[in-house]
């Protein structure tokens, strides 16, 4: 019974500690770290099949000098075959999480903000890299550019003309989101998708507290310019909500 808790153990630690190292690096890197995890899962599993090999050679040193256990051979089969499980599950798992799903959003079970249920990666780090002129917050970021109305922009290399507020990385590496509109005419940003984009996310500002517009060349999977399929359409009520002090969408 000890070497079965035991076992049972060795292989829960990796799945444990591969769940929190991706959940971890997700809030602190602000985007899937698919490397890192896969590269945990290829390590820890590793060590638990070396772990079952080494106990089988051990046993057979022991029993050299008369014949082995049927039900020792069948137990350290099952380890070794437990452990195999583990590490092509979780490689699958994160293969379909993180190329597969093509999706930047999510719609957790418990909401954050009750009027924004959709969570969705920005793209920081094309942002960085981008040339567009952008607001940057009190930390010296450089910010997303909320807008009043869906309408594409005189410079796209200096969209800040129209502008009512932005999203902060200090509020967070993920934003949050109510709903989107598709447009007939795309907007383009310098270095962020060549052929721009006609679909926008409905969000509330981090410093003037405003409901606007977010052109979804912002989320991480946004450059191809078309919208997530998981954010919902906006009402009409929804749709001139650009520009307004923050309201809760259950008092419109």
């Amino acid at each position: 019974m000890t070497n079965n808790i035991r076992l049972a153990i060795g292989i829960a630690v990796p799945i444990l500690l591969t769940a929190g190292v991706d959940q971890v690096a997700d809030r602190a890197i602000g985007q899937r770290s698919a490397q890192l995890t896969l590269l945990l899962i290829v390590l820890l599993s590793t060590l638990t099949l070396a772990r079952v090999l080494d106990l089988r050679r051990q046993q057979r040193e022991k029993d050299q000098s008369g014949p082995r256990s049927a039900d020792l051979t069948k137990r350290e089969k099952l380890a070794a075959s437990l452990a195999g499980v583990v590490l092509l599950g979780s490689v699958a798992f994160v293969v379909v999480r993180q190329v597969v799903v093509e999706t930047s959003c999510r719609h957790p079970a418990v909401r954050v903000f009750s009027d924004l249920p959709y969570e969705c990666d920005i793209d920081w780090k094309t942002l960085d890299e981008s040339q567009i002129n952008v607001e940057t917050d009190s930390g010296g970021k450089r910010t997303v550019p909320i807008y009043k109305k869906r309408q594409p922009v005189a410079d796209e290399n200096n969209p800040k003309d129209g502008t009512v507020d932005f999203l902060s990385r200090q509020s967070g590496t993920r934003q949050f989101f109510a709903c989107d509109v598709e447009d007939e005419q795309s907007t383009k940003f310098g270095g962020l998708s060549v052929n721009g984009t006609a679909h926008w996310a409905l969000t509330r500002g981090d410093k003037n507290d405003v409901w606007g517009w977010v052109p979804e060349v912002f989320l991480q999977r946004g450059h191809d310019g078309d919208g997530d399929e998981l954010i919902r359409d906006c009402t009409e009520t929804e749709q001139a909500l650009g520009g307004q002090r923050y309201k809760a969408l259950s008092e419109l």
